[in-house]
């Protein structure tokens, strides 16, 4: 297995830091807490367990923020006692190449996509879920800090990984490879928009226009079209793909909002 992994050194991440003021390169020098290591492959630890060959990821913001260092060091994931250690990459589809044998709802050869750290309720093959893993909230697992008994090993930014099935979603044929990249993020963006669901003629704001924006400006558009989404976007371009993606106004972050927007 060959995977880039970010272990979670205090002492490396402030050193990489400061060095990092002088020279980019020092985020991927021998003092960075970022490797790239060749791991033997290994077993799966449980009869609900899977492995899956990596076609391809996405880049995340976050993937970014913990490449230079400049995550903080007091949120999650960094902050669980339980996560020593980050394999980097989980905007990718991929393709499932063994399973355990409890493994019913996938197959050899099933593309599939992952979500979440396997920190919930279920992912660990607990019975006895916390509230919120009941809810269907398994990213608010109420366990997430505590240690596991076995650990997942591998992420995106790699060739292969291992993890419970509990945390893999087919891809269904007709959705590419460069789309299915974007199953974690469009979640993202849909979660926020069934949450408070705008009514016809009222105004939202979307903050921010990055991947998830984008993603929530469409998904605003398709739920609830007769809604006016303005988009906030700091670079020109961010503007323009905006407007392609369906908002109906869109000014910078530099731009006077009060003056731009009708009252």
């Amino acid at each position: 297995m060959r995977t880039i992994v970010l272990d979670v050194s205090v002492p490396k991440v402030l050193l990489t830091r400061l060095l990092g003021r002088f020279s980019r390169a020092a985020y991927f020098g021998p003092a960075s807490p970022l490797r790239l290591l060749e791991l033997p492959d290994p077993p799966l630890p449980a009869p609900d367990w899977v492995r899956v060959r990596n076609r391809l990821c996405g880049i995340c913001g976050s993937d970014l923020h913990q490449l230079f260092v400049d995550a903080s060091l007091d949120v999650a994931p960094t902050a669980l006692p339980s996560h020593q250690r980050s394999y980097l990459g989980h905007e990718m589809v991929g393709e499932v190449v063994e399973i355990g044998p409890a493994v019913d709802a996938f197959a050899v050869g099933d593309r599939v996509v992952r979500w979440g750290r396997a920190d919930d309720c279920r992912a660990r093959g607990r019975l006895d879920l916390c509230p919120a893993c009941a809810r269907g909230h398994r990213v608010l697992c109420e366990r997430a800090s505590e240690p596991r008994e076995h650990v997942p090993v591998g992420g995106g930014f790699g060739d292969t990984f291992i993890t419970p099935a509990s945390t893999l979603l087919p891809v269904p044929d007709v959705l590419a490879d460069e789309r299915a990249i974007f199953t974690e993020p469009a979640a993202v963006s849909l979660h926020a928009a069934w949450r408070r669901l705008p009514q016809a003629g009222e105004r939202v704001l979307v903050l921010g226009c990055g991947t998830i924006g984008f993603l929530l400006v469409q998904a605003l558009s398709v739920l609830q079209p007769g809604c006016e989404n303005t988009a906030v976007a700091e670079f020109p371009w961010q503007a323009e793909m905006a407007r392609t993606f369906g908002a109906h106004r869109v000014f910078l972050s530099s731009d006077d909002g009060f003056a731009t927007l009708p009252i």
